[in-house]
């Protein structure tokens, strides 16, 4: 097991591979440090760099999904994969192209309230990025606020796409879960159960939830299990606004497929409805 050095810090102006000029530091993720930064042989195209512990096996996991959707529509480029030694140590990079904001940053800025009406786009959308995923042979895994990207146009059209793969495993067989607990997991997999397509969809509505201010689970670790429970017991009872039932409706036709069988024109057909 690698863990990443959290003392690696890379001063504004540090150029890269001679190549890649950090404008700054976006975020850490829990195995990486992620750079914004400007490609200088390309003028002033901006770049995202995710740096890795050398050898890490997220490094491959997600470079190697990056690779098999590299020129598809929703997710971002692979520019380019290299090593990169600072103060003695080696470090895994990963560069891409830059595309939009989180879907936290837009929540942030109006109080974790969207309009139903972009609820629902942004729903569909992340729902046909996640098939395509499936499609591939792969899940998600980590489908939070902070992996799903937005860009609107000033036409009103969002743009969305999906980014950190550093959990993405092929999902037949199903991949085992240890330890695997957030707001949006689901309560199999908080449980234990091995990881299916549905799991990520039950990400995909507690994304929802956030995006309408519905937030039955709170943030805090230990509460997940309790809270989830509450929920499961009787979900419609957090959609008290009629615009919002689709939501509800979709989580309760997710957790119906666990035991069916899983049905596309099904959960088609509720955002079609909603």
């Amino acid at each position: 097991m690698y863990f990443f050095r959290e003392t690696l810090s890379l001063p504004i102006g540090t150029l890269i591979k001679e190549r890649y000029e950090v404008n700054n530091l976006m975020c850490h993720t829990r195995l990486a440090k992620v750079y914004e930064v400007t490609d200088t042989l390309k003028g002033d195209a901006k770049c995202v760099l995710k740096i890795r512990a050398f050898n890490n096996q997220s490094f491959h996991v997600e470079s190697h999904y990056l690779e098999k959707c590299r020129r598809d529509r929703g997710f971002p480029y692979l520019v380019e994969t290299f090593d990169f030694e600072a103060d003695e140590e080696k470090y895994n990079c990963i560069v891409t192209s830059h595309e939009g904001e989180t879907l936290l940053l837009h929540l942030t800025r109006r109080q974790f309230k969207i309009s139903i009406a972009n609820t629902l786009r942004i729903g569909y959308k992340v729902f046909c990025l996640l098939e395509k995923m499936h499609q591939k042979g792969y899940v998600h895994r980590d489908l939070q606020f902070r992996n799903i990207l937005l860009e609107i146009n000033y036409g009103g059209d969002i743009d969305v796409k999906l980014i950190d793969f550093e959990y993405t495993v092929e999902h037949s067989p199903a991949p085992e879960c240890t330890g695997m607990i957030g707001w949006y997991v689901s309560l199999d997999v908080i449980n234990g159960k091995p990881y299916t397509v549905l799991d990520d969809f039950t990400s995909l509505v507690c994304n929802l939830m956030a995006c309408q201010g519905i937030n039955p689970f709170g943030y805090k670790k230990d509460s997940y299990l309790e809270l989830k429970k509450q929920f499961y017991n009787n979900p419609m009872e957090y959609f008290p606004e009629p615009e919002t039932h689709w939501i509800g409706r979709l989580h309760l036709e997710i957790e119906r497929q666990r035991t069916d069988g899983y049905d596309k024109s099904a959960i088609m057909d509720i955002f079609k409805n909603a």
